[in-house]
């Protein structure tokens, strides 16, 4: 609300007379309005949300992240004021049901923020690599998904089953290449699922587990290297075993116990 003085005058003649000097209120028209999100959403990290809003002018604007009332990221510095922005949630982000978006108006620095907080939580991890153990070593294999799960395949040395030495997940129908893998003979394992578990290292639900019955060597022979292609897939059996959930490697324990 702002106020306004408000005088009206008549006039006869060469005469002028006030009528009435006041105070009154007038509303102004909103310059900005966050439309979305704008409250009780959940955001998944590694997705994109498309953050919309209303303007009454076309200023370029500067798009935040609020977390408990204090900037968490700068989403754009500089956005053209078309009410929309696609915005790739980063993986490194939070959990937390506190957060709200902020759009500022560059110049005259008006803004608006979502009306109440929404949530963000974890979401898939995108195709890549989820541990490894350094290596100087130029072994390659080159992982193809063409399930339509998610998976994530974990490479063990044969003399250790249960040490996990690289894990790396791969998003349904897409494919991965994973360099740097140390000569020697590797167990190869491969679990499939949804909702995926950042602290169990387990997919949720839908899964099933799997090994290749044969161990997969990698030799470098001077300049040579080996390279394997492996596809992921269902009806493999002349190639892969089933196995229990309980005999599919655990990386994050081994890990942990070795801080």
């Amino acid at each position: 609300m702002k106020m306004r003085k408000i005088v009206i005058t008549v006039v006869v003649g060469s005469v002028v007379a006030i009528l009435l000097a006041g105070m009154v209120s007038r509303t102004d028209a909103e310059v900005i309005r966050v439309i979305s999100p704008n409250g009780g959403e959940t955001l998944y990290t590694g997705e994109t949300c498309t953050i919309r809003w209303e303007s009454t002018v076309r200023i370029k604007v500067k798009i935040v992240l609020i977390g408990d009332r204090t900037v968490v990221r700068t989403i754009s510095k500089r956005a053209p004021n078309t009410g929309s922005f696609s915005w790739s949630i980063p993986d490194d982000l939070s959990e937390g049901s506190n957060y709200k978006i902020d759009v500022v108006i560059l110049s005259t620095r008006e803004h608006d923020e979502s009306d109440t907080t929404f949530s963000i939580r974890l979401g898939r991890p995108r195709t890549g690599t989820l541990m490894t153990k350094l290596s100087t070593k130029m072994g390659k294999m080159r992982i193809e998904n063409i399930s339509n799960l998610d998976a994530v395949l974990v490479l063990t040395l044969l003399d250790k089953p249960q040490e996990v030495w690289r894990a790396v997940y791969v998003r349904a129908g897409e494919e991965f290449t994973t360099r740097g893998i140390k000569g020697g003979l590797h167990r190869c394992y491969f679990t499939f699922g949804t909702d995926w578990d950042r602290d169990s290292k387990r997919f949720t639900r839908n899964t099933y587990y799997f090994r290749f019955k044969d161990p997969l060597k990698f030799t470098r022979q001077h300049r040579k290297y080996t390279v394997w292609t492996v596809t992921l897939g269902f009806g493999y059996s002349a190639y892969t075993v089933k196995v229990r959930e309980s005999e599919f490697p655990r990386w994050g324990q081994k890990r942990q116990r070795t801080q």
